[in-house]
């Protein structure tokens, strides 16, 4: 009855048989990529065919490096939610706080700012000698209102086992958060942020 919804013909055939993650690593480990569209000795980059024979791909996925559960996976595009929690928690606290290490508010998104000839006042001034002022945006803290966050941060006292001490995770002197895990970045962004920005 099948064959009426998916097409007229009956395939006879085998099915292809799925490969673990490890099988993939060792398939991919060895490749080597070439980042640019000229090489060293200045011959065009090709990319467009595999770096090895017998080998499909092109590269290896970044997430054979970052995640170590990534080899383990029977579906591949399953990525541990709390990974992507804590990517966000960092860029988020980056921006708010004006981090420079941690906030994707950088140079070159300021440069497309003025590029695109949107937003002019966060398009980034030329100081001379290869340095940039980037001005401020509205979301960025000031430093008196960094500080009065950091502090109700540092004020927090929780149940054991809800969350790391926060108050070790919070620096005065340079008003940085660092040292955090997982679960501390669900707890900032599910309980604390939210009543810290609200005061």
């Amino acid at each position: 009855m099948m064959k009426y919804f998916i097409g007229s013909t009956i395939e006879i055939g085998h099915a292809l048989e799925r490969q673990d993650g490890h099988y993939m690593y060792n398939m991919v480990k060895n490749i080597k990529v070439a980042y640019g569209k000229k090489k060293k000795d200045g011959k065009i980059n090709k990319r467009d065919t595999p770096a090895i024979d017998g080998v499909l791909f092109k590269k290896m996925s970044i997430f054979f490096k970052y995640l170590p559960y990534w080899m383990d996976l029977a579906v591949r595009h399953s990525i541990n939610g709390m990974h992507i929690k804590k990517n966000v928690f960092e860029s988020g606290i980056g921006i708010l706080m004006d981090i420079k290490a941690k906030t994707k508010d950088a140079l070159k998104s300021q440069e497309d700012l003025a590029r695109l000839e949107s937003r002019p006042e966060l398009h980034p001034e030329d100081l001379g000698n290869g340095r940039h002022y980037l001005p401020a945006a509205s979301y960025n803290l000031k430093n008196d209102e960094k500080r009065a966050i950091y502090l109700s941060l540092r004020g927090l006292k929780v149940p054991t086992g809800f969350s790391s001490n926060i108050k070790r995770l919070v620096s005065m002197k340079d008003l940085t958060l660092t040292g955090f895990n997982a679960h501390d970045c669900h707890m900032m962004l599910t309980c604390f942020l939210p009543i810290a920005i609200g005061l």
